[in-house]
């Protein structure tokens, strides 16, 4: 019987390139304040994409642990 990794490994390549370059957009895009994404923000006040992603992953757990003390 063959391993999982072997039988799907052009599947699983792909998704590892395909997750690769999400991850290189997100650190490099920026969001503006004024909600536009630039991928260069010129005044430096932009927040990179992957902290708002890590945000909006992170703050409901938090809130459900913070909640009740």
């Amino acid at each position: 019987m063959e391993s999982f990794f072997v039988r799907y490994r052009n599947l699983l390549v792909l998704l590892v390139i395909l997750l690769a370059q999400i991850i290189g957009l997100a650190v490099q895009v920026r969001h503006t304040d004024s909600g536009r994404n630039s991928l260069d923000a010129p005044d430096g006040t932009g927040v990179r994409l992957i902290r708002l992603w890590g945000n909006a992953v992170i703050t409901p757990p938090e809130e459900l642990a913070h909640g009740p003390s």
